[in-house]
């Protein structure tokens, strides 16, 4: 896992920044029919390399300080089960929870 400059510890949960060790713990939670029918842009069946795609492209988000979108992971054994994410632009801030 990448040095993570990014990362909330509660007594049950860490908040932290992606790697791409944890692309097939976020495909099986995403890839799920139910979660696309409430999110529009996750499709179903949701493919497995775009999730790396996708760590990679938030991580470069947060390297350029676009937006702050974590995981968010069971502390007691790392199971990852959703996401947060802090955007910021010029005319207005956003925060959101999956």
């Amino acid at each position: 896992m990448k040095d993570n400059n990014f990362m909330i510890i509660s007594k049950r949960l860490l908040i932290r920044q992606y790697c791409l060790d944890d692309a097939e713990g976020v495909h099986n939670v995403i890839n799920n029919e139910k979660i696309s029918c409430n999110i529009p842009m996750i499709q179903f069946p949701y493919p497995r390399e775009t999730v790396d795609w996708w760590i990679n492209f938030v991580n470069n988000r947060i390297e350029n300080k676009k937006a702050y979108e974590l995981g968010v992971f069971l502390r007691e054994n790392q199971q990852y089960i959703g996401n947060c994410e802090l955007r910021i632009s010029k005319s207005n801030e956003k925060l959101a929870y999956i």
